[in-house]
């Protein structure tokens, strides 16, 4: 009796303490002392913790203030993909009391993640479950979906069917995956390409829209500067024959008044000589001069022509040549040395 009377008080003890509740959930205030231990490791610059803590806060408070703080944890730790996660959550639970300032930074580092990382767009049947590398995505259709670069592969399921693709993602590129279902399971695309093929030739395309640009460039600066050289060199040409003319005028001036610089002053002779010959050397020495000022502007114009023109291009445009300037007493130009291949 007294051991049936033992069991049936311990019965009622157990029935009367409180017992632990059904789903093992944190109380708000356990949520908020969780939430300011992630933000005292934050502070602390102890992200991992911080991360941690944030993430159980978000298992079951996703709120506006745990994905701002998140965004901000998961970018500095390098983990791009979950900050784009938490920067869409954090803007989707924006509130409207908050100040637009927060909206503009969250933003920020939003586009500042998307940079590191592949945003693939997915084409699939309605309501077809999305997986990425074997865990689930949810259901068509989704936001575009933030990838590390590397491999990946996209699988749509709908219970019968199944289609998937695999992608090779590079940092910062944007491309769509299209999930089809067929008798064989993955559609191949129209263009009879994978989706990584497909992004691979979208590349090769870009980079031979980049070499056309950059042959128009190359080709508009050699006609540029091939024409400011011969503008130049014309000039250049004009003022050395203008020069020798004057030259040969005030030597024969010198003649006619049997004269030089070494045998006194001009004035000495008669005046309207001196005036002559003072305004022949005048214009002389001024042509030499603009002369040798054409003359540098055209070894400069050929010397950037010829930049254009042997500047290193890839594979067989290659060209083995070298612009040498070079300037004589006379004359002056630019001198070739190499060969083309």
């Amino acid at each position: 009796m007294r051991q049936l009377f033992f069991l049936w008080l311990l019965l009622v003890m157990a029935l009367a303490a409180p017992g632990a509740r059904a789903d093992d959930a944190p109380t708000p205030e356990e949520l908020r002392a969780e939430y300011e231990r992630a933000t005292d490791a934050f502070e602390a610059g102890d992200l991992e913790r911080a991360r941690r803590l944030y993430l159980e806060v978000w298992q079951h408070q996703p709120t506006y203030d745990v994905a701002t703080n998140l965004t901000g944890v998961e970018f500095r730790l390098g983990h791009n993909v979950q900050a784009v996660i938490f920067a869409r959550a954090a803007l989707d639970r924006f509130p409207p009391s908050e100040d637009p300032k927060a909206r503009v930074q969250l933003q920020s580092l939003l586009e500042q993640a998307e940079q590191q990382v592949g945003m693939a767009t997915i084409e699939a049947p309605a309501g077809a479950v999305i997986s990425l590398d074997g865990r689930s995505l949810g259901k068509a259709p989704l936001q575009p979906v933030p990838l590390e670069p590397g491999v990946h592969r996209f699988t749509a399921s709908d219970g019968n069917r199944t289609a998937s693709e695999e992608v090779t993602v590079s940092k910062g590129a944007s491309f769509t995956v299209k999930l089809a279902f067929g008798s064989s399971g993955a559609a191949p695309p129209a263009n009879g390409l994978s989706s990584g093929s497909a992004a691979a030739a979208r590349g090769g395309r870009q980079g031979e829209s980049d070499r056309a640009r950059g042959s128009k460039a190359r080709a508009v600066a050699i006609v540029v500067g091939g024409a400011l050289t011969a503008a130049s060199l014309g000039a250049h040409i004009g003022l050395r024959v203008r020069t020798t003319r004057l030259t040969d005028d005030a030597d024969g001036l010198l003649k006619q008044a049997q004269w030089s610089p070494g045998k006194g002053d001009c004035a000495d002779l008669d005046w309207e000589v001196c005036a002559d010959l003072a305004d022949a050397l005048e214009q002389r020495d001024r042509a030499g001069r603009w002369g040798n000022v054409t003359l540098g502007t055209t070894i400069g114009f050929g010397a950037a022509t010829m930049a254009a023109i042997v500047w290193p291009r890839p594979h067989k445009e290659q060209v083995g040549i070298q612009a040498l300037p070079w300037v004589a007493t006379a004359s002056g130009g630019v001198m070739l040395k190499g060969q083309f291949r």
